[in-house]
């Protein structure tokens, strides 16, 4: 949301060009698409900008500039934050990750992935505020990677019925846990509402 999240398909962009050398922006056609993301991405803030001038200050100022650079918002946690949350994320498929390094097929592929999720993974560690949602567009290209990783398996029935069990696992434990956990809002009182 906001304009961080322009970042990681830049880093997309990145990944695809150090995945295919020969490649040159002018394919991308950012002359349609450039002003098409341009009108429907900037339209909602330019009607609220019209309304109340001061908020080009709130947007860029307090939501960007502040979020990454002070924890004036009180959401600062240590460099290696994310690494629980996106390891914990990934669950059941995280262990795939551990076969990375062993990928022989689509290498392209696999590197356009890597800078994708890398880059943004490390944009996001840099940055002083952190919540568990903001790393969740590095799951697009991880679950890209766990999908390569799962395909070169000879025993893919095997493989489905472990993370069942592991999904199902997990589902019978959270709610035994989920009070230990700290949240802004409980999932609990929410459903209770409704």
């Amino acid at each position: 949301k906001g304009p961080p999240a322009i970042l990681p398909p830049l880093f997309a962009l990145a990944g695809l060009a150090w995945r295919n050398p020969e490649f040159k922006f002018c394919q991308l056609r950012l002359g349609l698409g450039v002003p098409v993301f341009l009108v429907i991405g900037l339209s909602w803030y330019l009607v609220m900008i019209a309304r109340q001038p001061d908020l080009w200050k709130y947007f860029l100022g307090r939501e960007v500039v502040e979020r990454a650079m002070s924890s004036a918002h009180g959401r600062n946690k240590p460099f290696w934050y994310f690494v629980p949350v996106m390891l914990l994320g990934l669950l059941p498929w995280t262990w795939a990750l551990g076969f990375l390094g062993k990928i022989r097929v689509r290498r392209d592929f696999v590197r356009l992935c890597a800078v994708w999720a890398g880059v943004s993974f490390l944009m996001f560690t840099l940055a002083k505020s952190k919540l568990p949602t903001y790393v969740t567009p590095l799951y697009v290209p991880l679950a890209a990677l766990i999908a390569v990783v799962v395909a070169q398996w000879r025993w893919p029935v095997v493989l489905v019925g472990m993370m069942v069990v592991l999904c199902l696992t997990g589902a019978l434990m959270f709610p035994r846990y989920e009070l230990r956990l700290q949240h802004q809002v409980s999932a609990r009182s929410l459903a209770e509402r409704i």
